[in-house]
This record gives C-alpha cells, sequence and structure tokens, in this order.
C-alpha cells in the first residue's frame, strides 16, 4: 500500500496512461510476489539454508558487538576527552593566546560536537543489532 501511495504522489500531476498502467502493475505483482517470497522463504527453510544463514548473521552481530565495545567506543571516548581537554585549557586561557588563531577553536569545538554524537550513536548502533538478533531469535521460533 506504500508502495502505491508513494508512486501515486510521485505522478500526482499528469496520470498520463503509461502512469496508470505502471500504478495497476504494481497493485496485481506485488501480491503475487508476497506470496511467491514467502513460500521461497519456506522451502530455503525446509532445506536448512535459512539456519546457515542466521548462524553468520548471529556470528556477524557478535563481532560488530565485540568491536564496538572493546575498539569502537574506547577509541571515541579517548578521543574524545583529548580534543575536551584541549578545549577547556584554550578556554581559560582566553584572550591570552595570542598565537591560536580563534577560528581553529572554534573548529576544534565543532569536532568536539561530532564526537560526541559519534559516541553517542555507537549506542544506538548497539541497540539496534541486538533488537535485530532479538527479531532474529522471535522468527526462528516461529
Amino acid at each position: 500500500m506504500l508502495i502505491i501511495s508513494f508512486f501515486s504522489w510521485q505522478n500526482r500531476t499528469d496520470f498520463t496512461p503509461e502512469v496508470l498502467i505502471g500504478l495497476g502493475q504494481i497493485i496485481f505483482v506485488t501480491p503475487l510476489a508476497i506470496i511467491f517470497g514467502k513460500t521461497y522463504l519456506a522451502n530455503l527453510e525446509s532445506g536448512g539454508k535459512i539456519k546457515i544463514l542466521r548462524e553468520v548473521i548471529e556470528a556477524e552481530e557478535a563481532d560488530s558487538l565485540l568491536w564496538i565495545s572493546t575498539s569502537a567506543k574506547p577509541t571515541l571516548s579517548t578521543i574524545l576527552n583529548s580534543v575536551s581537554d584541549l578545549v577547556i585549557f584554550l578556554n581559560s586561557k582566553g584572550s591570552n593566546v595570542t598565537a591560536i588563531p580563534s577560528g581553529l577553536i572554534d573548529k576544534l569545538k565543532i569536532i568536539q560536537k561530532d564526537l560526541i554524537t559519534l559516541y553517542t550513536s555507537t549506542s544506538s548502533f548497539e541497540e539496534s543489532i541486538k533488537g535485530t538478533a532479538d527479531n532474529i531469535d522471535l522468527e526462528s521460533e516461529k
């Protein structure tokens, strides 16, 4: 239904016969594609191929979570602390720092904000990986 709405909205200014034919094709072909797709997945599952794929996905998820917790977060944390210390130092000097252009301090503040965003996004990424793993587990129980 979403595809049909998007296709209609995209061509809302001119409903030519070609657009109407394309819309009709989507309306008739989409249910068939869903039915054949479900049948194909059921056949693969009965053959055991999906089980192997789930095991590979679970291993990749474990590797990703391990990398996030052992490499990405600690490295980002170290960089963020260093940049924050530098920004605090430069702010504490105020106008006494004449050799450093003010634009550089502004750039460091931008880098600091970006690092904070990146560091917090690793938690979101971690949660999305865990959510994907939970969805795969629920589907495998069906």
